[in-house]
């Protein structure tokens, strides 16, 4: 989903842009009474990666490596869908790696791998335990 047009979106821009969203995709859930999860879900780390993610694809090379835009693109996307438990179960990160020196503060894929967007992972999902 195209969520926000920003070099850098903050994690409470992304939230908000979420919510209409949010709200069609949670009723067509219920529309169908099933829970939905995401089957990929991602931002690559590079300016602008919470918008129109193919075209970032197409123009990887004129795209600057930005980790906190990933980051924050990651955050406000697990804000936008911390209380939406009763219809949405989830879903899987895309894209990883097993060579856990997969990723770096060089690499501009999708990858969250060794970026500060694991430790948003991280935080989300194991210090909640």
């Amino acid at each position: 989903f195209p969520l926000v047009d920003a070099e850098q979106a903050s994690p409470e821009a992304v939230k908000q842009a979420w919510k209409p969203l949010i709200k069609a995709l949670s009723a067509f859930s219920e529309s169908y009474n099933k829970p939905m999860i995401f089957p990929e879900f991602g931002f690559m780390s590079t300016n602008k990666s919470a918008w129109r993610n193919w075209e970032n694809e197409a123009n990887a090379k004129n795209r600057q490596v930005d980790l906190t835009a990933q980051a924050n693109a990651f955050e406000g996307t697990f804000r936008a869908f911390a209380n939406e438990s009763d219809w949405f179960k989830g879903g899987f990160i895309w894209k990883w790696h097993l060579s856990p020196s997969a990723g770096g503060t060089n690499n501009k894929r999708y990858t969250p791998q060794n970026k500060a967007a694991l430790e948003v992972i991280r935080r989300w999902y194991v210090d909640q335990e």
